[in-house]
């Protein structure tokens, strides 16, 4: 544990000019952490957003979505959206062999 006025447990600054952009350079890493970063993040979303709502329904199923889902991938991309795989309906309604009981 530190004592109260071990030269250790605090930093050293020669002059008060390096203690004052110490403090600034903290200040900006702050600002850029808590402010800039979410802002950019939210930009890039709203990129993805409309890259995706422009691109047609062939081209979004090509990439595996539909159009519902936009907004559940931009907003939860860790999420894993399984799928069960689905069955082409027969071409003649009336064949039974392909009917599941």
């Amino acid at each position: 544990m530190p004592r109260p006025f071990d030269n250790d447990a605090m930093p050293f600054y020669a002059t008060a000019s390096e203690a004052a952009l110490a403090t600034v350079s903290a200040i900006a890493s702050g600002f850029e952490r808590a402010v800039l970063r979410p802002l950019r993040a939210l930009h890039e979303a709203r990129l993805a957003y409309r890259e995706l709502m422009s691109l047609d329904d062939r081209q979004l199923a090509d990439i595996g979505l539909n159009r519902s889902e936009i907004t559940q991938v931009l907003t939860a991309p860790q999420r894993i959206i399984e799928r069960r795989p689905v069955e082409p309906a027969p071409a003649n309604l009336n064949d039974r062999s392909r009917r599941v009981a």
